[in-house]
């Protein structure tokens, strides 16, 4: 978990709240710099308690407003860059 994540994504606007319960989940999931969130869609529809499809809908919504980035990796799963920390 990343404080300064958590902190940061506290103080960001993302225009309704299962967005902002997305941004901390995926903040509190991310790794100690703060930089990646290692977690499933699985996982983060169990924390927020979003449905699949609503939180997919969701993640590219915070990825439009540049907050995170979606990285898959070995083309199945994926990694969240938490863009919102960058200078």
């Amino acid at each position: 978990m990343s404080f300064q994540a958590m902190t940061k994504a506290m103080a960001i606007d993302t225009g309704d709240a299962l967005s902002k319960l997305l941004l901390l989940t995926l903040a509190n999931c991310a790794d100690e710099d703060g930089k990646v969130a290692h977690v499933s869609q699985r996982e983060l529809a169990a924390r927020s308690s979003i449905k699949k499809r609503t939180l997919q809908r969701k993640l590219i919504e915070l990825e439009k407003l540049k907050l995170i980035e979606t990285v898959t990796v070995d083309g199945w799963q994926n990694q969240y860059s938490i863009k919102f920390l960058t200078p």
